[in-house]
This record gives C-alpha cells, structure tokens and sequence, in this order.
C-alpha cells in the first residue's frame, strides 16, 4: 500500500453546549468522543471537541489515534498547550513561547542516510 497525504485542509471546531453544572453530562460526553473511532482512510487521525460549560468555561478535549501519537508526543502537546494557554491568559503571544528545534527532522534524515551508508561502506570493505 501507499500513504497519501492529503493537504492542508481548515476543519471546523466541533463545540458541543453542556449543560452548566452537569458534571455527569460532561463525562459522558467525553467518553463517548473518546470512544467514537476513526476512519484512517477518510479523516485525520485526530479530533479536537470543545466542551462548553458555561458562558466562560469550556473543555478541550483532543483524542488521537494510537497510530499517529505516543506518550512522548502527547507530553509534548500538553507542555505546549500548556504554555500557549498561559502566554494568552498573561496578555502574551502564545507563539513567543516556540522555539526553535535545535535538529529538524531532514537533518535526521541525512544522518541517517550517512549512518546506512558508512555502515554498507564497512560491511563492503570486510568483505574484500
């Protein structure tokens, strides 16, 4: 088989009224949003839904796929959002808080690359 991929499409944000106090609404909403499965061939491997709970309050919640995540990734986002979430509460620029990766994943690529290679040259030269 073939991976696609597909370009950038915007998606709508799926907001979902609850009612205000009704934690037992909430968790039920959530577990069935975590629950619903996903389509690979048709939809991306993710899903954002906002809880509204209130005139000011609301739940993110963000549900992946086990495919296209792991824990370390889901850490990462948490930071992240977490550090967005309070840049934009302070009066900040959320973006501010990005920085630079010091190795982007084509540099990963050419070491690896380099790696196969020197390790294929060694294996030519023990052979001869």
């Amino acid at each position: 088989s073939v991976q696609v991929v597909q370009p950038f499409q915007a998606k709508d944000l799926n907001i979902i009224d609850i009612a205000p106090g009704d934690e037992h609404g909430l968790a039920e909403a959530i577990k069935q949003d975590q629950a619903t499965p996903f389509d690979l061939r048709t939809k991306p491997g993710w899903r954002v839904t906002v809880f509204r709970v209130g005139e000011h309050d609301y739940v993110l919640s963000i549900v992946m796929h086990h495919i296209i995540s792991d824990g370390w990734s889901v850490d990462v986002l948490m930071r992240e959002l977490a550090a967005f979430y309070s840049a934009s509460v302070h009066g900040r620029d959320p973006l501010s808080q990005v920085q630079p990766l010091p190795v982007q994943y084509r540099d990963f690529s050419v070491w690896q690359r380099q790696q196969a290679q020197a390790d294929e040259h060694q294996k030519q030269l023990s052979y001869w």
